[in-house]
């Protein structure tokens, strides 16, 4: 799991970003005795001063440094949501070493340091297929307590792919793809819509139409004013069975609330909707810990369409045992796999 390490170990490290991304990729890197040269930011009122006692240097003088050495030396880690916009600047400049991007903000972590019991180990081992990635991430959940990678990817490995929160980004789309069959997306969490079209990007003409459930009124308005075709935006929270829960929060830490205070809102359970699959569905569950009830209140859909589902797992420390298991104890035949990124997604196949 930690390849990058040995990509990076003999080069001169420069980070573009000099903000909370940068904080977090410095202090992954000085954890795993790497220390960056510089960073480089576009923002000119950070040129020359010095963020977590490492100097912040404009692109002209990281394209001075370059210059000098041909390249050869020197890498650069991207560490800014922006990262696509970043990565063509630095190709458009004429610099030309090799390009990585941070995978991992903090908010994705399990903070706790949550350990596993050897039977909960167990049974985890027992669940997910035996896929070299899947069998790395796993063990890095289950014996560092980790929920994500915390780690840096090769910049062409997610071109195109919607950036770093990113669905079916590598060949775990490619058994859905080659089915060749049309495919209804619903996407749980739709947040401000860049997950249906990234995840449309990914497949294409095969996606012929989209359900979008989001409950806050400020993310619905950013979802209507992208126009997306072929798509119904429900504006209801997914949950077990139709009724209200109290939201806290706003924007991405929009969650059901854990004291029973905040804005009531409708939620409604997958099993008393009206959704039409003609051949061939998606579900993408990123619910802030509700995944477990939405999947409790669409049990029917599951076993009457077997749909291939992307669940996010790092927002409670078990579900990455208890959905898959949850998931299996409806239809016996479905198979697991782990991806890690911005977050820990577990992808189901039936059998």
């Amino acid at each position: 799991m930690l390849e990058w390490i040995e990509w990076l170990k003999d080069s001169n490290i420069v980070i573009w970003g000099a903000s909370l991304g940068g904080e977090q990729a410095i202090a992954c890197l000085r954890r795993n005795g790497l220390n960056p040269e510089a960073f480089c930011d576009n923002n000119e009122s950070k040129w020359g001063t010095v963020y977590h006692e490492t100097r912040v240097i404009s692109p002209r003088e990281f394209m001075g440094r370059v210059s000098s050495t041909r390249g050869g030396e020197y890498c650069i880690l991207i560490a800014s949501f922006a990262w696509e916009v970043i990565y063509r600047q630095i190709r458009e400049i004429g610099i030309d070493c090799p390009v990585y991007i941070y995978l991992l903000y903090d908010p994705c972590h399990l903070k706790s340091g949550h350990v596993y019991s050897k039977n909960e180990k167990e049974r985890a081992y027992g669940l997910y297929e035996d896929e070299r990635y899947t069998r790395e991430l796993l063990s890095l959940i289950m014996e560092k307590g980790y929920l994500n990678e915390d780690s840096f990817g090769m910049a062409d490995d997610f071109i195109g792919f919607g950036g770093i929160d990113a669905y079916y980004y590598d060949d775990i789309a490619d058994e859905i793809k080659s089915c060749g069959k049309s495919i209804t997306l619903i996407d749980g969490g739709t947040f401000v819509g860049d997950s249906i079209l990234q995840i449309r990007d990914v497949f294409g003409r095969q996606i012929t139409y989209t359900y979008g459930y989001e409950p806050n009124d400020e993310n619905c308005i950013e979802i209507e004013r992208k126009q997306i075709s072929n798509f119904t935006l429900r504006k209801y929270g997914l949950s077990n069975k139709n009724g209200y829960l109290r939201f806290s929060e706003t924007g991405c830490f929009f969650k059901v609330s854990d004291n029973g205070e905040g804005v009531k809102i409708p939620v409604v359970a997958i099993d008393n909707e009206d959704i039409r699959v003609d051949d061939k569905c998606i579900l993408k569950l990123d619910i802030e810990g509700s995944e477990k009830d939405c999947i409790e209140g669409a049990v029917e859909f599951i076993r009457k369409y077997k749909p291939f589902m992307a669940i996010c797992l790092y927002h409670r420390q078990m579900d990455v045992i208890e959905l898959p298991e949850y998931i299996r104890s409806i239809e016996p035949g479905y198979k697991f796999y782990l991806r890690g990124g911005m977050h820990t997604v577990a992808y189901c196949f039936p059998g």
